[in-house]
């Protein structure tokens, strides 16, 4: 073997082998509060990653920033592979999709998307605030399992929840099949994503690849990755979501530029491209 590639950080070497460790992020140490990780453990695992690793592979500049950051490391050791989109594009009529999307009861661009876990980071408790605010009889789809903390996310707009008095509606799926959640972004009117922090993101790429527009966070890499083919939130500002959404949801003609400029962007993604950089990891790590 000449290549032992750590997929996350493990203690485990192998005799005469270089080792690649992957680093997705360091959101324990970013936001403390958002996960149950012991910070002092973890901060050790990445440091004896780092030490032992030939090369270290991370997913954004901004996740590379963040180890630049915390640990003492050459910066020529790290090396961005981002992620791929490893979902099929999906070639289907707008009314196989509306075939489809009759299932969960909902209709042909005429819902709000959320893709993520239910837990603090994921910041969906401000996206329902903001949808609350919001004066629309348009669904809000969240998928996406409940994780820690997924109480106190939801809880405080349970009146949404399949409501009888009032006119929105929260739809929670917590399991989709992988072909099902292409369909739902494919119909969605946008998908919404204001997380606090991201090593890399992907569900809004995934949205941008199936034609799906996105309201994402202007902090930790979402603006690497998502570039001019989104528009930008202050995540820890309820009136910014609700108002960018009113602003998407007005503007037929921006949607579709936003539309167009997702699908670009999300090229740079393939698993072509990522299957280059690792190959470039790898030649890296043999190198030293």
């Amino acid at each position: 073997m000449d290549i032992w590639h750590a997929t996350y950080p493990l203690p485990i070497n192998v005799q005469g082998a270089k080792k690649i460790t992957t680093v997705h992020d360091l959101i324990p140490l970013r936001l403390p509060y958002a996960t149950l990780d012991s910070k002092k453990v973890f901060y050790n695992k990445i440091k004896d990653a780092l030490k032992d690793s030939a090369v270290t592979i991370t997913v954004s500049e901004n996740s590379k920033q963040d180890l630049l950051t915390y640990y003492d490391v050459d910066p020529d050791k790290i090396v961005v592979t981002y992620q791929p989109i490893a979902l099929k594009s999906l070639n289907a009529t707008d009314d196989e999709v509306s075939f489809l999307l009759r299932r969960y009861g909902l209709e042909l661009q005429n819902y709000i998307l959320f893709v993520g876990a239910i837990e603090p980071k994921k910041n969906v408790g401000r996206l329902l605030d903001a949808y609350a605010a919001m004066d629309i009889d348009m669904p809000l789809v969240i998928v996406g399992k409940k994780g820690w903390l997924w109480e106190d996310e939801l809880g405080k707009t349970a009146f949404m929840f399949d409501g009888k008095d009032t006119k929105k509606k929260v739809k929670l799926l917590e399991y989709v099949s992988v072909d099902s959640l292409r369909y739902l972004y494919r119909g969605a009117y946008c998908l919404v994503f204001p997380s606090l922090y991201e090593g890399f993101g992907l569900p809004p790429l995934e949205a941008m690849n199936f034609g799906c527009p996105v309201i994402t966070s202007n902090v930790s890499c979402l603006p690497e990755i998502c570039g001019n083919a989104a528009l930008y939130v202050d995540p820890y500002d309820v009136r910014d979501i609700k108002e960018k959404l009113e602003t998407l949801l007005g503007d037929p003609q921006l949607r579709e530029q936003l539309v167009q400029a997702g699908q670009i962007n999300a090229q740079a993604f393939s698993m072509e491209n990522y299957t280059k950089r690792l190959y470039q990891a790898y030649s890296k790590a043999l190198g030293s």
